[in-house]
């Protein structure tokens, strides 16, 4: 995990009184050849990058746009609090 991401939180609706900061897209492996990757760590692994990217656009938050495909899911930024 990248410096400053491990303050950043994962929400699942839109969180108030917060200042949208701007949307990232991470992705990773899904497949691996033939081998499909278990969904719940392919999902975690996408909250992981997403709250990598956070802090260089000054948020503290990040909020899934929708499910992830192929490996790929979009994340809105929010910048929360003080």
């Amino acid at each position: 995990m990248a410096p400053g991401a491990k303050a950043v939180r994962v929400v699942a609706s839109t969180p108030s009184g917060c200042e949208q900061r701007g949307e990232v897209e991470v992705s990773v492996k899904e497949k691996v050849g033939f081998y499909e990757r278990n969904s719940l760590r392919v999902r975690d692994e996408l909250e992981i990058l997403a709250r990598n990217e956070a802090p260089g656009l000054g948020g503290n938050v990040v909020q899934p746009l929708d499910g992830f495909e192929d490996g790929t899911q979009r994340f809105t930024v929010w910048r929360c609090g003080g």
